[in-house]
């Protein structure tokens, strides 16, 4: 049964002012950058879409760091940390525990993108709006997220480390690279990661079960680099490919089979459809 949308009671929620204002100007220069598109410049947009959307936000922060789906090499890691770095999507540290803090209740009152509330507060409102309500249930970071020493430089220079990412695209491309492969960019690879929260609890299909509304949607696997088979993720977390269908494309375990060709990856967690429910065939059977 869907979620029935709540009404907003906006005197349990205070503005975040600070993001409010960087999201409104991150838009606001984004749109500006529609205006300077060369094939220069959305060609070095493209390959910071996939450097920092892929390799960053998918590989790094959600399926190695979040959910330990695969181990790699302290060096490996940290040019993934710094891809992550250049989405502008804050630190590992923060980064890991809306995620799994959502994992923990997801589409419940605890869940921090407060999907009860309607498609764009759970898309957007989230991150500009603040509850002022204290969550119910304790949550705490695990030790090998929190106590890295890697994880803890990248969550204290994330910014500083985006700012210099700027520079760098003004002094190879000018303006123009700064507003379409830097702002532009950075926007629209927001969007496809909140899309993962907000479209794929809505619409899509369901290959298993689950207790909360997670869905699969191609548009956003194809958006957010295989994030969008989110049902068979919020089913089988730890898996490293999400796309369990012979068909669902997951170009980003398929980066990670590439780094476990090369020697760079191993003990990596996958699992299907076919043998999900063949283990829960025979769960029942025992």
């Amino acid at each position: 049964m869907a979620r029935e949308k709540t009404s907003i009671d906006w005197s349990q929620y205070s503005l975040r002012k600070i993001d409010f204002t960087i999201v409104l100007v991150f838009h606001l220069l984004a749109i500006a950058g529609i205006f300077y598109i060369t094939w220069s410049s959305a060609l070095a947009a493209v390959v910071l879409w996939v450097f920092t959307g892929m390799l960053g936000i998918t590989v790094c922060y959600h399926r190695l760091l979040c959910h330990k789906s695969f181990e790699t090499y302290p060096i490996v890691r940290a040019i993934h940390l710094f891809a992550a770095a250049l989405s502008f999507q804050r630190g590992p540290l923060t980064w890991s525990k809306h995620h799994l803090r959502h994992h923990q209740n997801s589409d419940q009152e605890d869940d921090p993108y407060f999907p009860q509330h309607g498609f764009w507060f759970c898309h957007i409102g989230w991150v500009i709006f603040k509850r002022k309500a204290r969550y119910k249930k304790s949550f705490e970071l695990p030790q090998h997220i929190k106590n890295d020493r890697l994880n803890l430089f990248f969550e204290k220079y994330n910014l500083p480390i985006f700012a210099l990412s700027l520079v760098a695209l003004y002094l190879i491309g000018g303006v123009e690279f700064v507003l379409v492969a830097g702002f532009l960019r950075v926007v629209l690879v927001l969007h496809f990661t909140w899309l993962v929260n907000s479209w794929s609890h809505r619409f899509g299909y369901r290959n298993f079960s689950t207790t909360d509304e997670s869905s699969n949607s191609p548009l956003v696997a194809i958006l957010a680099f295989g994030e969008g088979w989110h049902n068979n993720h919020h089913m089988y977390p730890r898996s490293a490919r999400h796309g369990m269908q012979a068909w669902e494309f997951d170009p980003s375990f398929y980066w990670i089979k590439a780094l476990e060709f090369c020697g760079l990856a191993w003990n990596i967690q996958t699992t299907t459809v076919k043998a999900k429910r063949l283990a829960e065939q025979n769960a029942q059977k025992a």
